[in-house]
């Protein structure tokens, strides 16, 4: 005895055909969604680099060394990107919450997954802010300070 009639059951198989053979999109979606994330950090740290120029020169003025600066945005940025994690972390909850309450409560209070995404984002904004900080600490400071 059947509970579904054949053409639900073809449909179905359809459909989990059809999801087989859409996985490269998914794929191809997340990519370009990394690549869009990756260029807005590595802009805005392009563009802080840009504005705190004199504040970095500074630094190595007094003593500091290439190093420290490099640490100081290293930080900056991955602080950036745990907050950043939390608050979107704490509205995808929100969104969760409201349309199936008894299933995402199970998720969102699973330590792992909040653990992923705020190392993750810490790892990628750290990544993709290291061009900019190389550029930044190997300038020449001193000709920035005579000006």
């Amino acid at each position: 005895m059947k509970i579904w009639p054949g053409r639900i059951n073809g449909m179905y198989f359809l459909f989990l055909k059809s999801l087989r053979y859409r996985w490269f999109e998914y794929i191809l979606v997340g990519i370009v969604v990394a690549v869009v994330i990756a260029l807005c950090i590595f802009i805005w740290s392009y563009l802080d680099s840009y504005e705190r120029k004199i504040e970095v020169a500074i630094v190595i003025a007094v003593g500091g060394t290439a190093m420290t600066v490099f640490g100081m945005l290293i930080c900056k940025t991955a602080f950036v990107g745990f907050m950043g994690a939390i608050i979107g972390y704490a509205a995808g909850a929100a969104i969760a919450i409201t349309q199936d309450f008894s299933s995402a409560v199970s998720v969102i209070w699973s330590g792992s997954l909040l653990f992923m995404v705020c190392s993750g984002a810490v790892l990628f904004s750290v990544f993709a802010t290291l061009p900019v900080s190389f550029l930044l600490i190997f300038r020449e400071h001193v000709e920035l300070l005579q000006e």
